[in-house]
């Protein structure tokens, strides 16, 4: 205790004896302040996030019959994650193709046309009721009234064959088993049968009875008709039936389609490589994709996302690009990087933003959510530095005596940081002012000299 009195007392006269004799000047070592370009940091916190997060759902409903992963799974892409009773999907799928080939089979037929057979039919009634207007104009013979009569009796049991075929094939029609066209051709073909009984009848009936010209005229009505339909049937079905069914195939075909889809929806797969960090269903459930329900929640946390917070007077510093040196609690130190990405909106009221950093994490080690350190570079900037003995500090912060002319100037500065023989200012100096080595005991005012 009384040595450190004792080195007071000594110090106290030294500056005495050196700052007396009658104002003179007192003598300073000096030396200019210069500038260099620094490397400035700013340090900072922040959380890891996985790279890619979804919450994964069913798209289509039903009972849950396997679930092939848990918590804590490392899945690929396209791995199946669980599955939903698909017995009703596969009845469906059936039932599409069933549609599709019935659409195919009926297109192919309006595009071929009617058969020649077909044809044949409609050609030879034609002929006997032109038979019949012929013999209509040129009388009858006790032969002919024979014929007349045992042709009636093949066109009625022709005709009872169509008329019964007709009702088969309607009522076939009702349930479903038969096209429509298939019983449009039944209709007509009784149509066919009946003209050829009439004309039959009315051919006995002329040639026991004679023909008025009223008749003759109905059998030229009937030659024009049967005309009519020969040519329908040799031109074929119209255009616009075949366009319809043509559309109809179109829609089977995607109702197909649909089918394939929701029975392939029935597998939920995995969007990403990644793992399981959550599971929300169990063998049994029945899910309903209107009601959202999640089944998994994976993360891809083969690399993962820094989020830091940066104040906002950094805004203009940092920059994408720019370097990042991070330690993870409880994971990897020292890991390098850079920032990816800058959000440009300040969270209030902390007023500060994010930028991201990326770091990879094969081995999985590090987990979302951990609490992250970093240290980001910004842009360099060039700092005024001075000796480190013109830095001195009491109870008002630190400080730098200035030498401007003769007198000693107090100098208010903030240092960035200190090496072993400068001190880098962030203010308060400028470059080439000139600043005074060890000034201890010099007041702002005193008038110095270079000399000491």
């Amino acid at each position: 205790m009384r040595l450190s009195g004792l080195l007071f007392g000594v110090v106290l006269l030294s500056l005495i004896v050196g700052l007396s004799s009658a104002g003179e000047p007192v003598k300073v070592r000096t030396s200019l302040a210069g500038e260099i370009l620094d490397d400035v940091f700013v340090d900072v916190t922040g959380t890891l996030f996985a790279r890619k997060h979804s919450f994964l759902s069913f798209k289509v409903q039903g009972v849950v019959k396997e679930v092939c992963v848990d918590v804590g799974s490392v899945v690929k892409e396209g791995d199946v994650l669980a599955r939903i009773d698909d017995t009703d999907f596969r009845l469906q799928l059936r039932q599409a193709n069933a549609q599709v080939k019935a659409a195919q089979a009926q297109l192919e037929k309006l595009k071929a046309g009617f058969r020649a057979e077909e044809v044949a039919q409609a050609e030879a009634a034609l002929e006997a009721v032109q038979a019949q207007l012929k013999e209509a104009l040129k009388g009858f013979r006790e032969e002919d009234i024979k014929s007349a009569e045992a042709a009636v009796k093949a066109a009625n049991a022709a005709f009872e064959l169509a008329k019964r075929n007709r009702e088969r094939t309607e009522a076939l029609f009702k349930e479903g088993a038969a096209t429509q066209q298939s019983l449009d051709f039944a209709v007509m073909q009784e149509e066919s049968a009946s003209a050829q009984r009439d004309a039959a009848e009315w051919r006995l009936t002329f040639l026991k009875n004679g023909l008025r010209a009223e008749q003759i005229d109905s059998i030229r009505a009937q030659v024009k008709s049967v005309e009519q339909q020969v040519g329908l049937l040799k031109k074929g079905f119209r255009k616009e039936d075949i366009d319809a069914a043509s559309a109809q195939l179109e829609l089977a075909t995607v109702a197909l389609d649909y089918a394939k889809q929701q029975l392939a929806d029935t597998e939920l797969k995995a969007p990403f490589d990644g793992v399981i960090v959550n599971r929300m269903v169990d063998v049994g459930v029945y899910v309903v994709p209107m009601m959202r329900t999640t089944a998994f929640e994976i993360m891809d946390i083969s690399a993962l996302d820094a989020y830091l917070e940066i104040p906002d007077v950094y805004a203009a510093e940092v920059t994408v690009g720019a370097k990042v040196v991070l330690d993870v609690d409880g994971g990897e130190k020292g890991i390098v990087s850079s920032v990816s990405a800058i959000n440009h909106r300040l969270e209030l009221p902390s007023r500060k933003f994010y930028v991201k950093a990326t770091i990879e994490n094969k081995n999985l080690k590090m987990k979302a959510g951990m609490f992250v350190r970093a240290r980001i570079h910004l842009l360099p900037r060039t700092v005024v530095f001075v000796d480190r003995s013109a830095v001195l500090k009491d109870e008002r912060g630190e400080y730098v005596m200035v030498k401007e002319g003769d007198v000693a100037r107090r100098r208010v500065v903030k240092s960035l940081k200190a090496t072993e023989k400068a001190v880098l200012l962030e203010s308060g100096v400028r470059a080439g002012e000139i600043v005074i080595l060890d000034a201890v005991g010099i007041k702002d005012g005193d008038s110095v000299v270079e000399g000491k």
